[in-house]
């Protein structure tokens, strides 16, 4: 299978999954989205196994790394701005938008904590100075 054959096979999972997710949404059924999510999971790693083109290098792999942390720097920062503003302004009678501005304020702080724990994992395995790749 071709590169774009993959991307082409891609593409209808992920808009099969959202019409399904979609479908399921409207009339209320809880399972079916999580198990048309599992499917295409399922489907997307068959699929990638086929192709017999190089579909990702190292150099995808570091733009990733800097897409992901950059990401997660602008988001942490503009959500923890945004919710000191709401938490402020929510202090001045509307318990809504306070409620908001916690919301936003815990989901940085356990961003920030999943991080860290990776942040650690990683260092602990790849800064052991090559032991691992000896014993492997």
């Amino acid at each position: 299978m071709s590169r774009k054959v993959f991307v082409a096979l891609s593409i209808a999972v992920v808009m099969g999954i959202g019409f399904v997710a979609g479908s399921a949404v409207s009339t209320g059924n809880v399972v079916l989205p999580v198990l048309a999510m599992a499917a295409g999971i399922i489907l997307l790693r068959l699929f990638r196994g086929k192709v017999k083109e190089v579909v990702e290098d190292e150099r995808s792999y570091r733009i990733s790394e800097k897409a992901s942390r950059n990401a997660i720097q602008v988001f942490g920062i503009s959500a923890a701005v945004l919710g000191s503003v709401l938490i402020a302004l929510g202090s001045r009678g509307t318990a809504g938008i306070s409620q908001a501005g916690y919301t936003l304020s815990y989901s940085v702080c356990s961003l920030l904590i999943i991080y860290q724990g990776f942040y650690w994992y990683y260092n602990k395995r790849c800064g052991s100075g090559g032991k691992n790749e000896e014993q492997d």
